[in-house]
């Protein structure tokens, strides 16, 4: 398991690692570690995370939560795709 997650990490250090929240490529230590995923990192950055971990307890913070992460990902650069 350790050996897949360094060969995972190894991969993000050109590119990064996406958030799976704002969808922008972002660098590994912008992520908390997470043993029980395959690279063993988090899906969602710390920036995310903490808005998240804020929005999600007020009483309409899921709503506001999906408003803010559409919002981010619609401004998030597109990957450009080798063809």
């Amino acid at each position: 398991k350790a050996d897949r997650q360094s060969k995972r990490r190894a991969a993000y250090i050109l590119n990064g690692k996406r958030c799976s929240a704002c969808h922008y490529h972002k660098p590994v230590p912008e992520f908390d570690n997470c043993t029980s995923a395959s690279d063993g990192l988090q899906s969602c950055c710390r920036n995310c995370n903490k808005l998240h971990a804020t929005m999600l307890p007020l009483p309409a913070g899921r709503e506001q939560w999906r408003t803010y992460r559409d919002a981010m990902r619609a401004q998030a650069p597109q990957p450009v795709l080798n063809q």
